[in-house]
């Protein structure tokens, strides 16, 4: 039988099969990716963590966050952080704080100031917009670490949307904290802007951004009701009523704090402004000269009875006139809009009127012929497919 081996130091050497290489290689690659794997982990739980604390640490954070999502059109998500559903024109004027109008989806509209609000359609026209905004500084009053939850601190947020620098002021408000003791904010304001669209025939009905009705205000100058939408700040294309007898071109106009046409009105704050003129169509024009030669014709038709709208001129001699013809008819002269009174919110008459030159007719009376001038005016009503047209002798 053979005997166990000796070494070269006489000493004998264990028997048996050798390790085998493979085995030791294993067993190395297992810690070495258990070490990779836990690295791993923890850089994936330290990544959690930081990006919860820039999430909710900073109340900046917050509102950027928010901005970001108007930034990227995601409007729904946007709406979704905050509640559009009722708009706060959250202001400060030299310091003072100014009461905010506070109005509700579904409020009572009144004869005065309103403002329009509809949280879907200020999405769907939001999607509408050329230009989104940019984000630019952020700025908080602190960083609100002495605020209990429920409390609230101002973000100043600067933005930039079709070329025009905008400025406005944010509320957040303080959550309780996270349960590893972060606090956390909640945008409370919505950045809306109040859009006014001005037009010289308000009863025509609203105008629209793509499918959105944007409610339309009367000429201020006249008194008359004043009503804003709020947009999120953008570029819009406004479209007028499509009616065969006005018309209006599209209105291209930038939604934003910073714009450099604007108004003001106690109960609606600061609003960008835009104008609208409708104009009489070819059809218009046609019509009421229609109109108006049938009716200057019936007046006359019905001597020696004479109806109370009929020119002045010929109900004074329609008793004694003979032999009455027309020697002079009136022709249209224009059509235009008129200042008007407005009682209670509602205009007392029609601001758009047609003028005619001044017609003539002749007539005898006791064996003696004469003539005289007669005038002729139109008070004009258009809808989006018909049109009322009143005359009158006199303005």
């Amino acid at each position: 039988m053979t005997g166990p081996t000796e070494g070269t130091s006489g000493r004998a050497l264990p028997s048996g099969p050798a390790p085998e290489p493979g085995r030791r290689w294993s067993r190395r690659r297992i810690v070495a990716t258990s070490v990779v794997g836990g690295m791993l982990l923890l850089a994936v739980a330290a990544w959690i963590v930081y990006s919860s604390i820039r999430a909710t640490v900073r109340p900046e954070d917050s509102v950027r966050d928010y901005l970001d999502l108007l930034a990227a059109g995601d409007f729904a998500a946007a709406s979704a952080a905050v509640d559009p559903a009722t708009y706060t024109a959250y202001d400060e004027y030299d310091g003072e704080t100014l009461e905010a109008p506070v109005v509700a989806t579904g409020s009572a509209r009144g004869g005065g100031d309103d403002i329009v609000l509809d949280p879907g359609a200020i999405d769907e026209a939001a999607a509408a917009s050329r230009d989104r905004l940019v984000v630019g500084e952020l700025r908080a009053d602190d960083d609100g670490a002495q605020l209990a939850p429920g409390d609230a601190l101002d973000v100043d947020v600067q933005y930039t949307v079709a070329g025009v620098d905008s400025s406005t002021t944010l509320r957040v408000e303080r959550l309780a904290d996270t349960w590893y003791g972060f606090p956390q904010w909640r945008v409370v304001d919505p950045l809306l802007v109040p859009l006014r669209v001005e037009t010289n025939l308000p009863d025509l009905g609203p105008a629209a951004i793509a499918s959105v009705p944007v409610d339309v205000s009367g000429p201020r100058i006249d008194g008359a009701p004043q009503r804003v939408t709020v947009l999120y700040p953008g570029a819009y294309t406004v479209t007028p009523v499509q009616s065969e007898y006005v018309a209006a071109d599209d209105l291209e106009v930038t939604v934003a704090g910073g714009t450099a046409v604007s108004s003001y009105s106690d109960t609606i704050g600061d609003a960008a402004s835009a104008v609208l003129l409708y104009s009489a169509t070819e059809a218009l024009e046609t019509t009421v000269a229609t109109k108006a030669e049938a009716f200057v014709g019936s007046c006359f038709g019905s001597l020696p009875a004479v109806g109370e709208n009929c020119p002045t001129s010929l109900r004074l001699r329609a008793d004694f006139a003979q032999n009455v013809a027309i020697s002079e008819p009136p022709t249209l002269d224009g059509i235009a809009t008129y200042q008007v009174d407005y009682v209670d919110g509602e205009a007392t008459e029609p601001p758009l009127r047609a003028t005619f030159t001044a017609g003539r007719f002749s007539y005898s009376s006791d064996g003696d012929t004469d003539t005289t001038r007669f005038s002729l005016f139109a008070w004009i009503t258009p809808t989006a497919d018909d049109v009322t047209i009143e005359f009158r002798s006199g303005l």
